[in-house]
């Protein structure tokens, strides 16, 4: 029986995306993680999948089941998980890990050489996001209180520093003196386990909308799974983060045929922007180098970084044109289908079949 591990509630990040969930429909049981760990009653697992590392219990799991089979997923770079003992354990009790992109498969190569890496990008799920028509974006611009011709342009994600609060903020003050709408889309679900983080959020949000009362409009995304996503009917998606990997919301925005403007938060961008397929799709403003490396924890700008950044940033809002229907289709039919989600899928099964075949013990098994 192979095992997908899935987290408890909002203290997971993963706990709410169904790239755990939509492994049911490949033979994979969902183990739920309860209050006291993960309670398993019953067979010994043939193989195991955990896309949370560096959670404890995870990690405990995977050393119980040392024997067995398993991959993890790395979807951060490396210096921001914030539990090595615990990354350390379950990644000395594995048999290779997915990672997203090229820079993060050297980074972890560099730090963990018997662990085998597979490089698999994230993927979009084309039946939420794919481009909009002139029609359904003047319906959506109407419902959130604008006028057909307003160019709307929005941030995705959640509201911290390592998402860019302090540039998002700067940016919203300076919004106000512009012919610009921008909807702030947050994490704001009902049935969270977490009830404080979404009031965080949500007052976070309200303060925001306070620097430009009629230019920035509050989107609480309750239903994160259900269509359409706003995103597809922006003019453009800011996204200004600090440290990223490969975010899915960039690459939600270039299926749905929306431009990118953002900080150089990877190196994964390069990748986008020196690609001729995606040429003019994305345009990036660097951060400090210390970003940019990755060799120190993330910290905050100082102020006059901050400046610069915001003072480039808004320097390319204020030229962004709306896209027509034509131009918004070419973009998303560029996007490569490495970055959809069946072939994500496609090549994650694959890796846990080339892993599932033998039951030799865990890498570097003393360790544990």
């Amino acid at each position: 029986m192979p095992l997908v591990l899935a987290p408890r509630g909002d203290n997971n990040r993963f706990s709410q995306d169904s790239f755990v969930f939509e492994m049911l429909a490949y033979g994979f049981s969902v183990l739920k993680k309860g209050k006291h760990g993960y309670d398993f009653i019953g067979e010994e697992p043939d193989f195991v999948v955990s896309h949370n590392p560096d959670d404890l219990d995870d990690s405990l799991f995977l050393r119980k089941f040392r024997n067995v089979p398993s991959v993890v997923h790395l979807h951060y770079q490396l210096q921001y998980y914030t539990d090595w003992h615990s990354l350390e354990l379950s990644l000395s009790n594995t048999r290779a890990a997915i990672v997203p992109t090229q820079f993060l498969a050297k980074q972890v190569a560099a730090r963990f050489p018997d662990l085998k890496c597979h490089v698999v990008s994230n993927g979009v799920r084309k039946h939420l996001f794919n481009p909009s028509n002139e029609l359904e974006r003047a319906r959506f611009k109407q419902q959130i209180g604008l006028g057909k011709a307003t160019k709307l342009v929005g941030y995705v994600g959640r509201l911290t520093q390592a998402k860019g609060l302090d540039i998002l903020e700067m940016i919203c003050k300076q919004i106000a003196k512009m012919q610009v709408a921008l909807v702030i889309q947050f994490p704001f679900w009902h049935n969270s386990a977490d009830l404080s983080e979404c009031q965080r959020s949500l007052s976070v949000a309200q303060r925001l909308k306070e620097l430009a009362p009629k230019n920035v409009i509050l989107y609480p995304d309750k239903s994160p799974r259900l269509a359409p996503r706003p995103v597809r009917f922006l003019d453009a998606l800011l996204m200004p983060s600090l440290s990223e990997v490969q975010p899915m919301v960039v690459l939600e925005a270039l299926a749905s045929g929306v431009p990118v403007i953002g900080t150089r938060a990877t190196p994964f961008f390069d990748e986008l922007s020196g690609s001729k397929e995606m040429d003019g799709s994305c345009q990036f403003v660097d951060l400090p180098s210390r970003f940019r490396v990755g060799d120190s924890k993330l910290d905050r700008l100082h102020l006059q970084e901050l400046h610069g950044i915001v003072l480039r940033l808004v320097e390319l809002l204020e030229h962004i044109s709306s896209p027509s229907d034509a131009q918004r289709i070419s973009m998303a039919g560029n996007l490569p289908a490495k970055y959809f989600d069946a072939e994500m899928y496609r090549k994650w099964t694959g890796v846990y079949s080339e892993h599932h075949q033998s039951r030799a013990p865990g890498i570097n098994e003393s360790l544990a």
